[in-house]
């Protein structure tokens, strides 16, 4: 399970960057669910401090440091770390792994939107999924179409990786 896990880790970190390019594409359309990274690492920072819910973060005061570790905070563990839950679920049903990961990666890709969606954004004070987020244009919609495009970048590493045997 070992290759798993090193697999599904890179695989969450290139799916993370896909994330990020599909976010800034959905933006530039006018569809934006308020979050940032300054802001995740507000929270991250909050988080560490003992601070870990907002009224409204995006009023909170910026931390030094915040843009740093809110890369560090979306990149590593929100894409590295929760990647890792996805061979982790195979392990624990006994569900063998599939042999073409896309459609498995695109699946939990989905279900990494309740991740942020029911433990993240309420904690920055912005209710349930997100909804109640200032400048954010359909927060759902976005989460849902950036955590698809995490879950297809899982699936396409964990695939060609095991297509080239290696």
């Amino acid at each position: 399970m070992t290759k798993w896990m090193i697999l599904a880790f890179i695989g969450g970190i290139f799916g993370t960057f896909l994330m990020d390019w599909l976010k800034k594409l959905l933006a530039s359309m006018g569809l934006r669910n308020g979050v940032s990274v300054p802001l995740l690492g507000r929270w991250f920072l909050g988080f560490l401090q003992g601070t870990p819910e907002h009224t409204d973060i995006s009023k909170s005061p910026a931390l030094p440091h915040e843009n740093s570790l809110g890369w560090f905070f979306h990149v590593i563990i929100g894409g590295g770390c929760v990647a890792l839950l996805y061979p982790t679920l195979f392990q624990m049903t006994l569900i063998p792994m599939p042999e073409n990961h896309m459609l498995s990666g695109v699946l939990f890709g989905l279900i990494t939107v309740l991740i942020p969606g029911l433990f993240l954004l309420p904690s920055f004070g912005w209710g349930t999924l997100g909804l109640k987020a200032p400048n954010a244009h359909h927060p759902l919609l976005v989460s849902i179409l950036c955590h698809l495009v995490f879950g297809f970048g899982l699936g396409l590493v964990m695939t060609f990786v095991q297509i080239e045997g290696l």
